[in-house]
């Protein structure tokens, strides 16, 4: 909003539970105006404690990234509170504040001017337990963003299993449509978490949050009950209803199967964790036999491993750290040089992408090297995301708003060299994050979700009119590796290692949370290796002698 903003009054803050309902961003007179763009969803709890304290537990969406946060005091005074957070622990914020009737207004700086975020607390909630009165569901969504993705062939069938209690989230949306049926991404987009309480084997309760993208998010509540494969829904709220579907339960995934226009809809849903964390949110914790191998390092983006060492990108140079670990010993390689943005490694020749237009290499199987150029790509043309199969070394470069994925002899760029691969329309202006390149095709992961695979015609050519968009990922996603079977990629905002299986790639699987801003990842035979870029610093880097190296068993 172009105008000057308004200036906290403070006031007494009550218990309750509080939605978001409006953000301001005042730019000034004569500043921008109208709408961002962003969008966010945001639910507070608070108990106060004292007339100057309380605690606070927070739900928050940006776009597609969901997270929980949880700070262990909020401390207010005169027209200002400061925030101390435990979970994520990060260091002590004040912000303003107005409170007045059922709003609080928390004002905080912002790039663009002063950001004014307003909360209405819920009728009935004051004093009372959080819930929301009239509401047939307290569920707040904890699950990521799920892209609905048809399959051509016929659905499994389903197999049963005894339902037990817990709280489970979408991690999978597939529409079966049969033989010869349509494929690919459909277009739908939703969000689904559902709390289960089993009253016996067979009986209990399901409480339901559903979100179809675009539209008003629903809330509902069922009993249920179970005759073999058979799962029969009554719906209590809102109002009288029912439904009958059949499911798997496996392990800690529940598959349902139900009839849609067009096949067969199999929704497949994901116990969360013992903590009740977000799966890769802050409220998680990382999971058993990940080992930290290298620490005081600094700004990691990038890691490479070869048949003895693993090699990071950070700080404008390669440092080496032995696949077993260094501690603090991690042997800086090369010189350091200007924008490096990401690395690979192939029989001994190290290459690095530079100066947003260089691809340069140097033999570091003596144990150091200084890179030398082997193709200028020109002002612009932001080579990076560097991978090495068939003989060559391939990267992604800009051409105005177009991606083009470019290629060398992985012996060096000759004559006749760089190539173009892929020049095609399916990524013009898609923020690309990760590149990977098996025998039968290139895969390009989107930052902000989303994987385009890529046919290959030769190791130098590809099908551009046969790229398609195979599955949804989430807000952040970076860090791509994979192989002929598998695609396996970071998330650096949720703190997640995440994997699809190959061809199809039509599930995202979760395996580990609680990472901390995980870039790099790589694997071989027995390990997966990741980086840590390291601890915000709250402004939009990272604390120096904070990013590591970890690795956990396959």
């Amino acid at each position: 909003m172009a105008g000057a903003a308004p200036t906290p009054r403070g006031g007494l803050v009550v218990s309750g539970v509080y939605y978001r309902t409006a953000t301001v961003i005042y730019t000034g007179p004569g500043g921008m105006a109208g709408p961002s763009g962003r969008w966010s969803r945001q639910t507070l709890r608070i108990t106060t404690t004292s007339s100057s304290t309380a605690t606070l537990e927070e739900i928050q969406v940006d776009f597609d990234k969901p997270e929980r946060r949880s700070a262990s005091t909020l401390t207010l005074s005169g027209t200002g509170f400061q925030l101390d957070r435990t979970c994520p622990s990060v260091a002590s914020r004040s912000f303003g504040y107005s409170f007045s009737g059922d709003t609080l207004e928390v004002f905080e700086p912002h790039e663009e001017g002063l950001r004014v975020i307003t909360f209405v607390l819920q009728p009935g909630s004051s004093g009372g337990d959080g819930g929301v009165p009239g509401a047939c569901s307290e569920v707040e969504n904890l699950g990521p963003l799920v892209d609905q993705v048809r399959v051509a062939s016929s659905a499994p069938a389903p197999g049963a299993g005894a339902l037990s209690s817990g709280t489970f989230v979408r991690i999978a949306d597939q529409l079966y449509t049969g033989p010869g049926g349509a494929s690919g991404v459909s277009g739908k987009q939703l969000r689904q978490t559902l709390e289960i309480a089993a009253t016996s084997a067979s009986t209990g309760t399901i409480r339901e949050y559903y979100e179809d993208i675009g539209d008003t998010p629903e809330r509902k509540a069922y009993t249920f009950s179970t005759r073999g494969a058979s799962l029969d829904l009554s719906r209590t709220c809102p109002g009288p209803g029912g439904k009958s579907l059949t499911y798997t339960l496996s392990g800690d995934d529940l598959i349902v199967f139900e009839p849609d226009t067009g096949g067969t809809r199999v929704s497949t849903f994901r116990r969360l964790g013992a903590d009740g964390g977000i799966p890769g949110g802050d409220g998680g914790t990382p999971d058993a036999g990940i080992e930290t191998i290298a620490t005081g390092l600094t700004d990691l983006v990038d890691l490479e491993l070869d048949g003895t060492d693993v090699y990071v990108l950070g700080n404008g140079e390669v440092r080496r750290c032995a696949l077993a670990g260094c501690g603090t010993g991690a042997v800086r390689v090369t010189t350091t040089f200007p924008f490096a943005s990401s690395l690979a490694i192939d029989r001994g020749m190290l290459w690095v992408t530079t100066d947003f237009r260089r691809v340069s290499s140097c033999d570091v199987s003596s144990g150091s090297c200084t890179l030398v150029q082997q193709v200028d790509l020109g002002a612009n043309s932001y080579p990076v995301h560097l991978w090495v199969a068939n003989g060559h070394v391939y990267w992604v470069s800009d051409s105005g708003a177009s991606r083009l994925i470019q290629t060398c002899p992985s012996t060096g760029c000759g004559a006749g060299y760089p190539k173009t691969v892929f020049n095609g329309n399916a990524l013009d202006g898609v923020p690309v994050s990760g590149l990977v390149v098996n025998a039968t095709d290139a895969y390009v992961l989107s930052y902000v979700g989303g994987i385009f695979r890529i046919p290959l015609t030769s190791a130098e050519t590809s099908d551009a009119t046969a790229a398609v968009r195979t599955v949804g990922t989430g807000y952040g996603s970076g860090g791509f590796e994979g192989d002929a079977s598998l695609l396996r990629w970071a998330n650096i905002n949720a703190g997640t290692l995440e994997s699809c299986e190959l061809p199809d790639c039509t599930r995202v699987d979760t395996p580990v949370s609680g990472l901390v801003t995980p870039v790099g990842i790589r694997s071989n035979a027995t390990h997966v290796y990741g980086a840590s870029r390291g601890t915000p610093n709250g402004s939009g880097g990272h604390v120096a002698g904070t990013a590591s190296i970890w690795r956990m068993p396959r």
